[in-house]
């Protein structure tokens, strides 16, 4: 940020007007001899703001009023990258809400259905670990695609790493609802042998914790319908 004396901002305005970026609308100096700046709201379709070339080749203004305007260019950029931050990730949360919620509803199933098979009759047992089975393939599968939208989303976050607004500001700012959604880095979802995506890991430990409890149960009664 450029020092400026409060009483020099209207003088380094007046001479670099003719460059003044289109959202710029004031400036005013401030305590600390640094300046604070009024825009209009980018909406992150506009252009990178960039200096004019023909502004570094004006000797009509001062060496303040040229460390001003570069100033005010860099604060246009800051600004235009957190619209451009915010427009990007509530496209790639369009819709997100309702994938995240089938994937807790199937895993929820699942986990109802395990919880049940404690109540479940002998008469019963093999049929109800079938359901289970059903269900956990499910939760599996709502999670593969939740990662699939995931992965979109941190791709956003991934691009904007050094922007200045965090997560949660970016969210709010895109007017997206995202508490408790698992998201991970971009390179969490580049494919690799082995290793699952974020919710499908999570998932996947249930489901593996289920079944092993599945095979002791059936080990010790000498019942083969495990899972």
């Amino acid at each position: 940020m450029v020092l400026i004396r409060p009483r020099t901002v209207e003088e380094a305005a007046q001479q670099t007007a003719a460059y003044n970026h289109p959202h710029f609308e004031s400036a005013a100096g401030s305590d600390f001899h640094s300046i604070v700046w009024k825009f209009k709201p980018f909406t992150g379709m506009e252009e990178e703001p960039a200096q004019p070339p023909e502004s570094w080749r004006d000797d009509g203004f001062s060496e303040v009023a040229r460390q001003w305007l570069t100033a005010q260019y860099h604060e246009a950029r800051i600004l235009w990258g957190q619209a451009r931050y915010v427009r990007d990730l509530k496209a790639a949360a369009e819709g997100a809400g309702a994938v995240w919620a089938d994937s807790l509803r199937a895993r929820a199933r699942a986990e109802d259905l395990f919880a049940a098979l404690g109540r479940t009759a002998d008469s019963h047992w093999r049929s109800a670990v079938m359901n289970l089975v059903v269900a956990q393939n499910g939760a599996r599968r709502a999670a593969e695609r939740w990662d699939e939208r995931a992965a979109q989303i941190a791709a956003v976050h991934g691009r904007y790493v050094f922007c200045d607004l965090s997560r949660g500001e970016a969210y709010e700012q895109a007017d997206v609802i995202a508490a408790g959604w698992v998201i991970g880095c971009a390179c969490d979802y580049q494919p690799r042998p082995g290793r699952d995506t974020p919710l499908v890991m999570k998932v996947a430990e249930v489901i593996n914790a289920q079944r092993d409890h599945l095979q002791q149960a059936a080990a010790l009664v000498g019942d083969s319908a495990s899972v």
